[in-house]
């Protein structure tokens, strides 16, 4: 029994690194606005979901003679079935949009996401 046990808990996620809490959200309506441009309709896919950031990195360039900064993170939660690049995670207030979502193993236990940090109003 211990050696299975053991083998097991090494290949899951310790639930003291998933500290933190978001909400998983995607689109569930498209809309367009008066000028054209489309509107998204974000719902909950599912809230208090696990995670932690692994590392971030940034950059600022300058578009339209402004300077604007960019983040990125890698966010590490356990497997979800159905999580999806075209989803996002909401963290008191602050959205990270999805980039990629990995199964790092195959084993659908852990999910590496690649998401990058969007401005209030984006």
């Amino acid at each position: 029994f211990c050696f299975w046990f053991c083998l097991r808990s090494r290949l899951v996620i310790p639930s003291g690194l998933l500290r933190q809490r978001g909400r998983l959200e995607l689109v569930r309506a498209q809309t367009r606005d008066a000028a054209g441009g489309v509107v998204n309709d974000w719902g909950t896919y599912l809230s208090e979901v696990p995670f932690t950031f692994v590392s971030s990195s940034g950059r600022e360039y300058e578009r339209a003679a402004q300077i604007t900064a960019d983040m990125t993170h890698l966010i590490r939660m356990r497997w979800i079935d159905g999580v999806r690049p075209d989803m996002r995670l909401v963290v008191d207030g602050r959205v990270f949009q999805f980039l990629t979502v990995l199964d790092p193993t195959g084993r659908r236990e852990e999910l590496m996401v690649t998401a990058k940090e969007m401005a209030s109003g984006d």
